[in-house]
């Protein structure tokens, strides 16, 4: 934030007016950046004139925050949760060290602030004895979600790599790979019933298009324990893609339904990291394996069947230096596309202490002020959505602050986005009134 001055002088002998009226500004965003304020729900990207712009979080990307309850996004089920964030990879579990290659990019991104970009060799991800990779864990019910940018999608391709061992040396694998531009999924001694028997199973995707996100899904159900609103029977494996059903197989010996079960079992002498992409050309975002069936529809970006993303922040606060200074303009550069909108509001006090208590804007809330902005016309020097607030009220005191929310148009998926925040105000002493 900076402040800007600027001097009006006023054509009255000096004695009337023993100094000059100033008018201040206070400016959020763009080349000054967005330290100076507390979001919720909301995330950075790159906008107007590629500065650093607010816009909403994507929904459910990471439960772990704003997540009140364990149970809500049922955390304790993750085991592997990786995010591309601006600077690295956001290893969210914790159940896993991850080492290998690859970079961070913010060009090329699926719902987040970045995606992960493959370099040759990929990612190991190494288990700690808690996680479902683990030496000799046993597995029920899991889910693999994650989120695919292919680059070629040349035959030959690899996209996951996990090698084991049983106690009695028989090998297992698990590997993803590119053929005729689908993924084929080979599982090798991964679902076993008893200690020697064990199942070769394939799953296939639909033909993928290079430089197109899509997001996958594997699934599978154990047993009939706590089916809820899934329907699927023991023993049941599925593949998706982008929610739709693509392929699907029971780990049974004929494939099919069965009273005779085979599960994912881990070896006991498996020590072998599992390896993201060791061979493969493209980005990924949002892996996450769970040991639930999961049947929630994967979630679009800004809503689910069950909640909306909203998005809310304030500025700090402003100290005019006076009692009483009033606002005089409030400007904003945004886009708001479709039905989407961003709602302001100012918060203004004379006493310090009260600045403690700022709370997030609300309409309930008494200590903001929701204000309406109205789109200025086109300027050539400006450019782009500038708005501002037509004064209608005063709203005065020694300390400011600006307050926003942010809501998105559910039926087309998309978020506003906020460039700048521009404050003015007049800083009066008392005794000049």
């Amino acid at each position: 934030m900076q402040t800007y001055r600027y001097k009006t002088t006023v054509l009255l002998p000096m004695l009337a007016l023993p100094w000059l009226i100033r008018a201040e500004t206070a400016r959020f965003g763009a080349e000054d950046g967005w330290q100076k304020v507390k979001n919720q729900g909301i995330r950075e990207i790159a906008a107007w004139r590629n500065a650093d712009a607010l816009a909403l979080s994507p929904l459910n990307r990471n439960p772990y925050i704003f997540t009140t309850s364990p149970n809500e996004y049922n955390l304790d089920s993750i085991d592997i949760l990786l995010l591309g964030e601006f600077d690295d990879i956001e290893n969210c579990s914790d159940l896993y060290s991850v080492e290998g290659e690859y970079r961070i990019s913010r060009q090329v991104r699926a719902r987040g602030k970045a995606s992960i970009k493959f370099e040759p060799g990929g990612i190991k991800l190494f288990p700690t004895s808690r996680a479902m990779w683990a030496a000799g864990r046993e597995w029920g019910d899991f889910t693999l979600d994650f989120r695919l940018n292919p680059t070629n999608l040349n035959d030959g391709e690899l996209l996951f790599l996990w090698k084991g061992r049983t106690a009695d040396g028989k090998p297992q694998y698990l590997r993803a790979r590119v053929e005729n531009r689908r993924l084929i999924w080979d599982f090798e001694g991964f679902f076993r019933y008893g200690s020697g028997r064990s199942l070769t199973i394939q799953l296939q995707s639909i033909p993928l298009v290079p430089k197109e996100w899509r997001h996958h899904r594997i699934r599978y159900r154990s047993d009939d324990s706590n089916s809820g609103r899934s329907g699927a029977s023991p023993g049941f494996l599925e593949y998706l893609v982008d929610d739709i059903p693509v392929d699907t197989v029971h780990t049974t010996v004929t494939g099919t339904e069965s009273f005779e079960i085979f599960t994912p079992k881990i070896g006991s002498l498996s020590k072998k990291p599992l390896m993201i992409a060791p061979d493969f050309n493209g980005y990924i975002d949002e892996i996450r394996l769970s040991s639930i069936f999961d049947v929630n529809s994967i979630p679009k970006n800004f809503s689910n069947s069950n909640s909306i993303s909203f998005g809310t922040g304030y500025t700090d606060v402003i100290d005019s230096g006076y009692p009483e200074s009033e606002i005089t303009a409030l400007r904003a550069h945004y886009d708001a596309p479709g039905k989407s909108q961003i709602r302001f509001f100012l918060y203004a006090a004379n006493d310090q202490g009260e600045t403690q208590y700022v709370e997030f804007p609300t309409s309930d809330n008494p200590g903001w002020v929701e204000i309406k902005l109205e789109r200025e016309k086109d300027n050539p020097l400006t450019s782009g959505n500038w708005h501002r607030w037509r004064v209608d009220r005063t709203i005065s005191g020694r300390y400011f602050a600006i307050g926003y929310v942010l809501e998105p148009d559910i039926d087309e998926d998309i978020s506003p986005v906020l460039s700048v925040l521009e404050i003015e105000y007049e800083p009066y002493p008392s005794s000049s009134r």
